[in-house]
């Protein structure tokens, strides 16, 4: 298992004992397990689960050169802090998913 770690605005690779907002990135099971402790501020987490979704879409470059976490699954633990559902949806249109008639609509 990898575990990145969400420190000034970014996500690096850190030890498993680590206490913050984390990520755990299991190759096995193709998922990522976003881990927001207690305490943590909105600001924070949201900022860090827009970076664990854009590991989960283009993955992460580990510093061996490897890249993981691309199309993995994204999953939460909130040890305590409860995001609310409609801040865990983008609130962006993903162009490649969307059709033409849904852009043109909105």
């Amino acid at each position: 298992m990898i575990v990145l770690e969400y420190q000034d605005g970014t996500f690096i690779e850190a030890k498993q004992g680590s206490g913050g907002i984390r990520c755990e990135v299991d190759k096995t099971s193709k998922k990522i397990k976003m881990i927001l402790p207690q305490g943590t501020n909105l600001i924070e987490r949201r900022t860090a689960l827009r970076l664990a979704d854009t590991i989960a879409r283009s993955g992460y470059l580990l510093s061996t050169g490897e890249r993981v976490g691309q199309g993995y699954e994204l999953v939460f633990d909130e040890k305590g802090t409860a995001i609310p559902e409609r801040l865990k949806q983008s609130p962006r249109i993903s162009y490649s998913t969307a059709s033409i008639g849904d852009v043109v609509d909105k």
